[in-house]
């Protein structure tokens, strides 16, 4: 079991730094058939069950696939693509959220603890659906509310971008030119900031951006248009570096930028989207490396990956308030998500590790062993340090590369997917929460109706990590194992020695 344990870790971390999503349920299996062909043979597999891991690479995607995509495609036509999205999606929300803790209570009662497996299934139903409509109660009354505040703050803070009202047709001629312009979209590029306060002579100069309400504002030679405020773009107001002062001769860099800020840079696209602070290095810049990592590089217009920023910018735009509520229902569904990993893939990852306690503790094995609670936490711990420190691979590589992902897509991937990965384990079926991801992923993509809305190149990479998960882990685990049961030794012990002295060849230590 240690080896099948140091096989799974190795090709797991070496997969996730290639950006291939796969499983651990598959991986622990792959090291337990290795080491058992090395150990008794072909008569010691039940190859029934590698034929069932097989079927899973299929059958758990495309079952994933169908659900994820029939919750996707009612939520897109009653919610997204209503005439009142916003207000829909905020009645849709108590429903969704009640349906996914009733799923989740079913579950957690009729196969969960030992002190509640005597529970019949009535009495599990009863439960879930009674979990699930106080939960719809407590959100309709209490939750509703606060979420549609927070939109609405977001929404004046330019979190999320303004809604833009309708435009009258006696008018349309005469704002067509600002009318894509909203308070949130406000374009700023600085000259570059010496030391001491000065700008950069060499750099261009300031030009802005600002919404409809306000005076359109361009700075430029030639140009001594007042903005808002009373800034001075030109003329009087500008410094000697070329840079615009406020009235009382403070840089509006400055102003900025504090002097506390750490150094920032625009994005390479002039948008300002992406900020860059210089950090330190050392340890603690590495360990912290899957909190600060910017998984959307790849999809950022001139800089990202061509394909991946194609990709993303053929996929239907929703309205922003609806996408900002479902950002609130995915929270549920990611905990529903994790229970379901909890409950598949963590579960076989500490099972080797509970069979070499087990066997310690009794000198015996046996088919049945109970697994100790440190054991559990150890796998809890576990999974989160392997989330905050690794995980930005996988992330990026399911929720930015493989399609695009926004808040509505996000619900119905992890909920279908969730829903696959519990069941099979009611069932005993060795199904991987990555593949329902990787399949619920794609079966939503797929709803955009357009061939390059997945991207095919990457579900290929991720389908060939699937396939080398058995080969790779078995092989480890195989030669590992090998190695230290029929690796030459020397005998040691009282009793080798005296059958040294009666003129035995072995050697005696």
């Amino acid at each position: 079991m240690l080896c099948v344990i140091f096989s799974t870790a190795v090709w797991l971390v070496v997969a996730t730094k290639l950006h291939m999503p796969v499983s651990t349920t598959q991986a622990t299996v792959g090291g337990i058939i290795g080491i058992a062909l090395v150990a008794r043979g072909s008569d010691a597999v039940q190859w029934s069950g590698v034929g069932l891991i097989v079927a899973s690479w299929f059958v758990s995607p495309i079952l994933s696939a169908a659900l994820s995509g029939g919750i996707f495609w009612a939520v897109r036509r009653f919610v997204l693509r209503s005439e009142h999205p916003f207000d829909n999606a905020l009645i849709s929300l108590p429903f969704l959220v009640g349906i996914t803790l009733a799923v989740n209570v079913f579950f957690i009662v009729y196969e969960g603890p030992e002190a509640l497996s005597e529970t019949p299934v009535w009495a599990a139903v009863a439960a879930a659906v009674g979990a699930g409509l106080l939960t719809a109660v407590v959100v309709y009354f209490f939750v509703i509310p606060r979420v549609r505040r927070n939109v609405k703050a977001d929404e004046r803070a330019g979190l999320v971008p303004a809604v833009p009202p309708p435009v009258d047709s006696a008018h349309s001629q005469s704002t067509s030119d600002a009318a894509h312009l909203s308070p949130a979209a406000v374009v700023l590029e600085m000259p570059s900031v010496h030391e001491g306060g000065s700008l950069d002579s060499s750099a261009n100069e300031a030009e802005a951006s600002v919404s409809p309400e306000t005076d359109s504002v361009h700075s430029g030679e030639g140009d001594s248009h007042d903005g808002p405020e009373g800034l001075s773009q030109g003329g009087a107001g500008e410094s000697a570096g070329g840079g615009a002062d406020t009235p009382d001769g403070e840089n509006i860099a400055n102003k900025l930028l504090p002097a506390e800020s750490p150094p920032v840079s625009l994005a390479a696209d002039g948008t300002g989207s992406k900020l860059e602070q210089s950090t330190g290095g050392g340890w603690r810049s590495r360990l912290a490396e899957g909190f600060n990592h910017d998984i959307h590089a790849d999809a950022a217009e001139g800089t990202g990956d061509a394909t991946v920023t194609a990709m993303h910018s053929q996929g239907e735009e929703f309205e922003p308030r609806t996408e900002r509520v479902f950002t609130y229902l995915q929270v549920v569904t990611a905990c529903f998500d994790s229970f379901g990993h909890g409950a598949n893939d963590v579960a076989n990852s500490i099972g080797p590790l509970a069979a070499i306690v087990a066997i310690y503790e009794t000198s015996s094995v046996t088919s049945e062993a109970s697994v100790p609670l440190w054991i559990l936490a150890l796998g809890g711990v576990g999974i989160v340090v392997g989330l905050a420190t690794l995980g930005y691979e996988i992330i990026k590589a399911i929720g930015v590369r493989l399609s695009k992902i926004t808040p509505s897509r996000g619900f119905t991937i992890e909920i279908g997917a969730a829903f696959v990965i519990v069941v099979g384990s009611r069932l005993g079926l060795p199904l991987s929460t990555t593949q329902a991801q990787i399949g619920s992923t794609v079966g939503v993509a797929l709803l955009e109706g357009r061939r390059d809305a997945v991207n095919w190149k990457a579900l290929a990479r991720v389908f060939v990590g699937w396939v080398l998960t058995l080969v790779v882990t078995g092989t480890l685990a195989a030669s590992l194992f090998a190695f230290c049961v029929y690796a030459p030794s020397v005998p040691s012990g009282p009793l080798h020695a005296a059958s040294g002295a009666a003129g035995n060849n072995t050697i005696g230590v």
